[in-house]
């Protein structure tokens, strides 16, 4: 992503955000990592969940 391009951060944030307050992103994770014998962690799942939380 360009340093000057806050159009697109702009969307990329809102896009994130969604995801994470849907829980849309742990599903996400489960596709992409579980895979690969990676687990969600307790913590990792924390984390994900705390990003879910407006500003």
């Amino acid at each position: 992503m360009r340093r000057d391009d806050s159009a697109f951060r702009l969307a990329v944030n809102k896009t994130l955000a969604e995801l994470f307050r849907s829980g849309e992103i742990t599903s996400l994770y489960h596709k992409w990592f579980d895979q690969f014998g990676i687990p969600l962690s307790e913590k990792l799942e924390t984390v994900l969940q705390a990003q879910a939380v407006p500003q």
